[in-house]
Order: structure tokens, then sequence, then C-alpha cells
């Protein structure tokens, strides 16, 4: 197929139209799609040119699955051919995985159907680890044979997990994602997926969703849940758009009062202990506890700084949380501005400003994995000995918005050192010069922390 003319003889190939055609006949329709995909040579724009051919013939296949009458092989052709084409899709961003997962779950006619008679009791055989990350045909994720008594070769109703679902929504979006918020995503994701387990979406209630809203809360604060009940919506609300279940009972679950009410800010003199036993530990997490009780920055803010973001702007040293590197995200477009460091609680600025210099060129200041942010807050509750879950790094920042406004510091200056819409700084979009009063800013926070000094 060299043309968006020839995929769509393809797509009449899949025998998709032709009622009396056996799984046999669409299932080797498909497999040599997939090997003809494969063996492609896409080195002549594919992510424009192919990717919007087969996106377009999904939405196709979409269209027709919500309004053609069709036998139960046919409806089984068109999902398979459906995960064909994301496999496709995939290709074109350079993961073969799912591709040869396809060719090896389906060039075995031994598990196909015969006919159209035997459709309704056959399910399809389970997909191989690299198909795993493209919508399942069935909609269903693979269950574990052993913790089950059903036959799978028994009739039943058509069965979608959330990791079914949430797998699919994916293999669409992660394109257009940042790989951060990415990162992000598969984390709630996960999360979802390990709460709802097994449930068929298909034929979940409303009692489901509210039991999902109790297990949540288990051990999270009421921010952490709303984020997750919203990435819950976004993905069952995308499901009944493209047809994969037909309705979910997930809207109005998110606490209605401000998330961030729940979020407790640690006392003048808490920070001023947390400081204390802070700049006697020399590990990473308590250089992060430190930047973040000194600034307000959030956690990913400072994760992500690198030597070049440790600066002198008009005599006064700066973090620059900006967004211009490929790990770098930031919640908006106001988070990006310059904060001062202070030498406050003892805090030595020029050992700090040693420290970087002897960094080479473009480092990161800290080292990120999976279990970064737990070890922060775990090293951040040695220090403040409090048996409190919601006290953890965030509540710094509070802190400071806290110490700012019970200083009398003037609301302008406390929005552009949280990063709150403001216009008090402004930088050239490419030399980021700043021209505005950074010394007024310094001043702010060197007053704010004046009366949790210890």
């Amino acid at each position: 197929m060299t043309t968006s003319k020839n995929l769509r003889q393809a797509l009449a190939g899949f025998h998709l139209d032709n009622p009396g055609a056996t799984w046999e006949e669409i299932r080797a329709a498909i497999v040599e799609f997939a090997l003809e995909a494969l063996a492609m040579d896409h080195s002549d724009d594919p992510l424009q040119s192919y990717g919007m051919v087969y996106s377009d013939l999904r939405g196709e296949l979409r269209g027709h699955a919500m309004t053609a009458p069709m036998t139960a092989v046919q409806a089984r052709g068109i999902e398979v051919a459906t995960q064909a084409l994301y496999a496709a899709e995939s290709r074109l961003q350079g993961n073969l995985g799912p591709l040869n997962g396809i060719i090896q779950d389906l060039d075995e006619p031994q598990r196909g159907l015969s006919g159209p008679a035997s459709a309704a009791v056959h399910t399809r055989p389970c997909l191989s680890p690299s198909v795993k990350s493209i919508p399942d045909p069935k909609g269903a994720h693979e269950v574990n044979p052993q913790s089950t008594t059903q036959s799978t070769t028994q009739a039943g109703p058509t069965v979608r997990t959330f990791r079914a679902l949430a797998d699919a929504y994916l293999a669409e979006h992660e394109g257009n994602v940042k790989a951060t918020t990415l990162k992000g995503l598969n984390a709630t994701l996960n999360g979802l997926c390990a709460a709802l387990g097994e449930t068929n979406m298909v034929t979940h209630t409303r009692d489901t969703m509210t039991t999902l809203k109790a297990d949540l809360c288990e051990g999270r604060a009421l921010a952490t849940v709303n984020k997750m009940l919203s990435t819950l919506m976004t993905v069952l609300e995308w499901s009944v758009n493209t047809g994969m279940i037909g309705r979910h009972y997930a809207k109005g679950l998110k606490f209605k009062r401000d998330a961030d009410s729940d979020r407790k800010a640690f006392t003048e003199a808490q920070v001023g202990t947390i400081m204390a036993k802070a700049l006697e530990d020399h590990s990473e997490a308590s250089q992060v506890i430190q930047l973040a009780a000194l600034t307000g920055a959030r956690l990913n803010e400072i994760l992500t700084l690198t030597k070049e973001d440790i600066r002198e702007v008009g005599g006064v040293v700066v973090i620059d949380i900006n967004e211009t590197q490929a790990h770098k995200s930031l919640k908006n477009k106001g988070s990006a501005r310059l904060v001062p460091l202070v030498a406050a609680y003892g805090f030595d600025l020029e050992a700090f400003l040693e420290s970087i210099a002897a960094m080479p060129e473009g480092a990161r200041l800290f080292t990120v994995s999976s279990n970064t942010g737990r070890a922060i807050n775990a090293k951040l509750r040695t220090f403040h000995g409090l048996d409190d879950t919601a006290l953890v790094l965030h509540s710094l920042r509070h802190s400071v918005a806290t110490f700012m406004k019970t200083q009398g510091v003037k609301v302008e200056h406390a929005q552009a050192i949280l990063g709150h819409a403001s216009g008090i700084i402004t930088w050239d979009l490419y030399g980021r010069s700043a021209v505005a009063d950074l010394k007024a800013l310094r001043d702010a926070l060197e007053v704010a922390h004046k009366g949790a000094a210890v």
C-alpha cells in the first residue's frame, strides 16, 4: 500500500462488508494487512501521511460499528481490524511490538472461527505481552486462567476491564502528550486499574464507582483522589465516544470543596525545625526539602532544575523555573518564573552556589526515579517527626504562602514567587533576561521567613 486509496482497498479486503464471510477469511486478511504494514518503507514522511490514513480508517470502522448491521463474526473482525490499525500507528512511532503481537496471535488458523454460527461461543485467545499496549479486540484485559473457572469457549457478555480502556486511550493519545505528563498519567491510570481490577466496565454500575471512590480515599489526599477521578472521567467519556462501552456512571464523583483545603501548612516553628535538621543532612532529598522550604516551589519544578537554572540576575541569585527542555513540564504558563534564593534558617547560599558551579554543563541537580517523591516525603517525616499524613513536601509551599500573607507581603509579589497569575515579572521569551525588580521579591521572601527562623 503506497497511497490512501490502496489502504482503503485493503480495508475492503478485510471482508467486513460480506455477512457470509468466515472468521478464517477475515483473520487471514488482517494478518496480511499487518504483515504489509510491518514491511512498508515509511521513510517518506510516515507520521503525517500514513498516520492520518490509519486514523481515518479507524474512524470509518468506528462509524461502521455504530451504525451498520453485522454478524458476530463481522463484529469481531471490526474490533480486531481496529486493533491492527492501532498497531500500524504504533509502528510509525517506532514501536514494533503491537504489529508483531497481532501477527503472532492471529497467524494460527486453528484458533479462528469456521463461520458465523460459531462466533457466539468463541473468545479470542490471550494476547501476547507485546500487544497489551493496544486495545483488546474483545476488550477484555487478560485474566489469569488459574483465577477463574469459566471456560475460554463459554458464551458470555463482552468484557472490558478498565485496563483495556486505559490501554486503548493511551494508544490514541500518547503521541500528543509530553513525556513527563505521560509518566504521571500512567501512574494515575495504574492506580485506577489496581483499584478496579477485573471489573467489567461494560456492565459496571453507580455502586461500582462509589465503591471505587471510597477505596481511592484510603491513604490518599483529597486532591490526589480528585485528580484520579478526573482521569477516570476522561477515559470513560472517551470510551463511550469511541463505542468501547455503552455508558458510564462516574459523573459527579469528585469532591466538591476545594481540594487544597485539606492540605496543611507547617507552622513557623515546624519549618524552623525541618530546616535545622535538613541542613545537617547531606542527602539529595534533604536538598530538595531545603529549596522547597525557601522558595515554595513545587516538587516537579525543583526536581527538573539544571545547573543553568541556578543563576544571578541583576545581583539576585535565582532559580529559573522554566519549560525549555524536554524533561520539564510546568503546571501552567504562569508557573514559569524566577524565584530568588535567600540565606534564611542558616542556609549557606555561597556553599550551594559553589556546589552548582562544580557540576558539568547541562547537569540536572537531582536524580529522579519512580520512588523519588516517596523518598523525599519519608525524609521530611523524619525531620518533623509528626504523625500526620497530610503534612507532605507540598505543605512547605503552603507554609511559604502563609508566611508571606502573615508578614504583609504584597499580593503581586507573592503571586510572582509562587507562580500564580501575575505580571510583575516579564522577560524576553528567548533570552529570559529579567526586567522586573527581583530585589523586591528577594526582600519579600526574607521578610516571610524572618518569623520562622530558629
